[in-house]
């Protein structure tokens, strides 16, 4: 049940501001927990004696941030807590990275074939056009939760054992690793921002327009080469990405 502290009018804070607060203060406290519904913005106008803009503006501040969602037709809801991950800043198997982060993985192979290369993964991969690929397409959890779908592009001409071995177990990184030919020692990555369409929404089960991270990575071997072509498209509300800078 929603704790309603009282609002200081009298401080120079902005009321909106004090608002989130006090929402976050609800989360962090656990009062208020994934999956509950906050109370509609007329009541919270009513309780807390503010303008119905001043409440809108607080709660599309949280559903930007990804501390709420809202479900069209029924209301305002708490969202799960993100996953913390180096995924931009390390090349770790995904099992790995949420075994540190204290979540079972479990991985759903949607698709494993052998195709002809496209244009443009032809040049993610500096291969031909049309040259042999294998592709891998994965819908990824942690624990029961639908993270992340992955489609994987592997230079045929260094891969070509990987389709007869590749199983939802194993970690294709290990696989990977397991010749020097084709262990990845170093990525470039791109991220961008986008929203699902009608398959993301039914695999990551969210709603059609929900915000997505999109990472397109390039894994290459000791040599430069390029061996691995990969989209990622996380969901926006469960994963946050930690990136360590020095001098």
């Amino acid at each position: 049940m929603f704790t309603a502290s009282k609002i200081d009018k009298n401080v120079p804070v902005p009321l909106y501001y004090q608002l989130k607060k006090l929402i976050m203060n609800n989360i962090s406290q656990g009062i208020l927990k994934p999956g509950d519904m906050l109370p509609a913005e007329l009541e919270l106008t009513e309780i807390l004696q503010l303008s119905r803009t001043t409440v809108r503006q607080a709660i599309i501040e949280l559903v930007n941030e990804g501390h709420l969602y809202r479900v069209k037709g029924k209301g305002t809801f708490i969202s799960q807590p993100k996953i913390e991950q180096e995924f931009v800043a390390r090349i770790e198997p995904f099992r790995d990275q949420m075994l540190r982060k204290g979540y079972t993985s479990k991985t759903i192979i949607l698709e494993k074939k052998i195709l002809n290369a496209s244009k443009d993964v032809a040049e993610a991969l500096n291969i031909q056009e049309h040259d042999v690929v294998i592709k891998l397409k994965r819908l990824r959890f942690a624990d029961d939760t639908p993270i992340v779908i992955v489609d994987t592009y592997l230079n045929g001409k260094y891969c070509h054992q990987i389709y007869d071995v590749y199983q939802k177990e194993h970690s294709l990184y290990d696989l990977l690793s397991t010749n020097r030919e084709t262990k990845i020692t170093h990525m470039k990555r791109a991220i961008e921002a986008s929203v699902s369409g009608e398959y993301e929404s039914k695999h990551l089960c969210i709603p059609k327009g929900f915000p997505l991270q999109i990472f397109n990575s390039i894994g290459l071997n000791h040599l430069g080469t390029p061996i691995e072509y990969s989209i990622a498209a996380y969901r926006g509300d469960r994963s946050k990405f930690i990136v360590n800078i020095s001098m």
